[in-house]
């Protein structure tokens, strides 16, 4: 270590540097006492190097006389127990460390860092500055949490190179992420946390749709979050990411996605809200078996098919579940999806066989069938035996026989599409009991 000392009337006081490949050591403090030690990482040894020569000329500037080798500390006499005296020399060391225009800097490099989606090496940065409270204070100046909504500042809009009007609209979403990731790294001990809780946001929904890519990193403080989130321009999802979001609780919108890996999908499976994941036109049976154990409502709208083990698996599901692209269903499928408790959309199911229905007949739940065109007198039969809400509002006809059927039925009948109606047909379903 390279020891600097500074004595004067008032101040006597030491400071040392040394630099190990890429990290550079330094400790300051009075004389006679160890001091406080701080370590800073750089990209390569040469930067260290020059970051060290470049405070030493400060250091000799202000005052300091180089005096060699460091000696054995000696104990301080009286302890410093006083927690203002302590900030007080923090912040002081942290000032004769860095200059304002230097501090300036850091902040700039930090916001501009996030503008290029380096969310990772900017996170970094502030995951070791747990000593520079200064730095926080700075990124989050003008940040406000106002009636539970985050409002990123001016400042940060505008480094990112979005408009600084129309501060919820969707070009300034990447703003609101780059606040919630300073903020996740605010040390413990600053009063910027009572400012900057997690816990005061609760908003309905934060609007990310913009993003079309998301880190693990940048995803950490989303997982904090106890409100609505919608990721809807996400196409992809690492598995990291996936696990991240797990933690969340709140509604998930995610859409956007395209496809599912069998990881991310089990990750998925322990958030707890609802989860919408209706882009995805394919779903592994394995991915089946995991998102079944998912606790809220689940959308599954793209699905054109579904394999008779899928059925099987989501049938096991606990909440609702909306399966609105599924065009045909085999009896096996049908039969497994019977045992579903929960309200079940099969609204994309145009026409649907004897077997089929007499499946879903023993459905306990709401049971939505609104694109069926017809029904069979058989079918009809059948669904007279459901029990709960039942909607055929796609039904532009019926026989005397369906109707009869029908009114029989307990539970709420939706029929609204019957363009006409038979006087029997009529006086049959004047009979149903809600």
């Amino acid at each position: 270590m390279r020891r600097f000392e500074y004595k004067d009337a008032k101040s006597c006081k030491f400071w040392e540097v040394k630099v190990q490949g890429k990290i550079m050591h330094v400790s300051s403090g009075k004389i006679g006492t160890a001091g406080k030690s701080k370590l800073n990482s750089f990209s390569a040894t040469e930067k260290a190097s020059a970051e060290m020569e470049k405070l030493i000329r400060e250091k000799t500037r202000n005052g300091y006389v180089e005096v060699g080798g460091k000696p054995k500390a000696k104990a301080p006499r009286t302890p410093i127990t006083k927690k203002a005296k302590t900030k007080k020399s923090k912040d002081k060391s942290i000032a004769t460390i860095l200059s304002s225009a230097e501090r300036k800097a850091k902040v700039q490099k930090v916001l501009l860092m996030f503008a290029d989606e380096q969310w990772e090496q900017a996170n970094s940065i502030l995951k070791s500055a747990q000593e520079e409270d200064w730095l926080f204070k700075q990124l989050l100046y003008g940040c406000e949490i106002t009636y539970g909504s985050p409002r990123p500042s001016k400042a940060i809009i505008k480094i990112l190179n979005k408009p600084i009007r129309n501060i919820w609209g969707i070009e300034n979403q990447s703003a609101i992420l780059a606040m919630l990731n300073i903020m996740n790294y605010i040390p413990n001990d600053s009063k910027l946390k009572k400012i900057y809780d997690f816990k005061l946001i609760k908003e309905n929904y934060i609007n990310l749709d913009s993003l079309t890519n998301l880190s693990n990193t940048a995803a950490e403080p989303l997982s904090k979050l106890k409100v609505n989130l919608l990721l809807k321009g996400l196409a992809s999802l690492s598995d990291a990411v996936a696990e991240s979001l797990s933690k969340h609780r709140g509604d998930l919108d995610l859409k956007g996605l395209r496809s599912l890996s069998d990881a991310a999908a089990e990750s998925l499976s322990k958030h707890r809200g609802d989860l919408n994941v209706r882009g995805l036109a394919s779903l592994s049976d394995a991915a089946a078996e995991s998102l079944s154990k998912h606790k809220g409502r689940l959308h599954l709208d793209s699905l054109s098919s579904l394999s008779d083990a899928a059925a099987e698996s989501l049938s096991k599901h606990k909440g609702d579940l909306v399966l609105r692209g599924v065009t045909s269903l085999s009896d096996a499928a049908a039969k497994a999806l019977s045992k579903h408790q929960g309200y079940l959309f099969l609204g994309g199911l145009a026409s649907l066989s004897d077997a089929v229905a007499e499946s879903l007949s023993k459905h306990r739940g709401d049971l939505d069938l609104k694109g069926l065109r017809s029904l069979s007198d058989a079918a009809a039969e059948s669904f007279c035996k459901h029990r709960g809400k039942l909607d055929l509002k796609g039904l532009t006809s019926l026989s005397d026989a369906a109707a009869e059927s029908l009114s029989k039925h307990k539970g709420n009948l939706n029929l609204k599409g019957l363009k006409s109606l038979s006087d029997a047909a009529a006086i049959a379903l004047s009979k149903h009991q809600e």
